[in-house]
């Protein structure tokens, strides 16, 4: 064993990774914010090196054979030893492998995106008794955290903005709160629901997009979530259910040959008789002619349908209809 090496397939214009030091933050007030930030921050730096306790990457055991298994029998081309290296060994973790500048670049990017917009992340390599071997250290200045002044939402239909002005205690962004990427996005999507519950079948959350202000008011930003110009006209009008068709095969390929007729619904089938009564199915189709499209009941009618236990396959398509017929 003492004559194992860790390093003897290290190439030679490389190093062998043994390990982060622990993380340097400065200029930072611990707060939850901050707490799950760095949580993410570590994720994005996290890499194991060999022999890792537990896929830990600051600590290492002292005794790394499956390197040692690698280094000893990865260049033998006999079939044992390719199958004790397949099995057993591992590669050395190369500092070329870890790329820490990519990683640095990755973190500050995410502290960023959470509202830490003038964080700077570096590192650099830390001497070892043997050349061949490094460890790094990140050093992260956070920086002020930004948070959010004010929130406009500019550009939407009338109906759209009461419906946004009637939910505002729903808002994930809030005046006070961090600047984070991943609740703005949330709000978006909060919003697309929202409109989508109310008859804006076509809407989507990339339909509108959020300016920013980070200059008027020092450590804050003014936002403006905005409808984007040009979307297709069909995004901003709510959307009835008119007359609701279903159909019945048991066979993907089966030719529907019959059909029953109730009001404004309808059900085709193949074969003389229905595979179900028709109220059965009703009940548990939440969509109603002459009500808003609501996304809601579109999955619960999905669901109720799937739950019967009776259908291998439930799929409900939506086709517009002109109405100025």
């Amino acid at each position: 064993v003492t004559a194992c090496s860790t390093t003897s397939r290290v190439p030679d214009d490389d190093k062998l990774f043994v390990g982060l030091s622990k993380i340097d933050y400065t200029n930072y007030d611990k707060n939850d914010h901050f707490v799950s930030t760095r949580e993410e921050v570590e994720a994005a730096l996290a890499t194991a090196p060999n022999g890792a306790l537990f896929g830990s990457s600051f600590y290492r055991t002292p005794f790394p054979y499956r390197l040692w298994i690698y280094n000893a029998f990865s260049e033998s081309d006999s079939p044992i030893s390719r199958w004790i290296t397949k099995s057993f060994g591992k590669a050395p973790v190369l500092m070329s492998g870890v790329n820490p500048t990519l990683r640095a670049k990755v973190a500050q990017g995410l502290l960023h995106d959470r509202g830490y917009f003038a964080a700077a992340v570096n590192y650099n390599e830390q001497p070892m008794r043997s050349k061949k071997k490094a460890k790094i250290r990140y050093d992260i200045n956070v920086g002020p955290l930004y948070v959010v002044d004010t929130l406009d939402y500019i550009n939407f239909p009338a109906d759209a903005k009461t419906l946004i002005d009637s939910t505002r205690s729903e808002a994930l962004v809030t005046s006070g709160s961090p600047f984070d990427v991943s609740a703005l996005d949330a709000e978006r999507t909060r919003l697309s629901t929202l409109f989508r519950n109310n008859g804006y079948y076509y809407y989507q959350p990339g339909y509108a997009s959020y300016l920013a202000d980070t200059l008027d008011v020092a450590g804050h930003a003014r936002l403006r979530l905005q409808l984007a110009d040009g979307i297709p006209s069909a995004a901003t009008r709510k959307w009835y259910i008119g007359n609701v068709q279903l159909e019945m095969r048991k066979q993907y390929s089966d030719i529907l040959t019959n059909s029953f007729r109730y009001r404004h619904f309808s059900m085709y089938y193949p074969g003389k008789r229905t595979p179900m009564r028709a109220a059965v199915i009703m009940k548990d189709v939440k969509l109603r002619h002459g009500q808003l499209y609501s996304y809601d009941d579109y999955v619960a009618s999905v669901n109720n349908l799937t739950s019967m236990g009776v259908f291998s396959m439930v799929d409900i398509k939506f086709t517009p209809r002109d109405t100025t017929a």
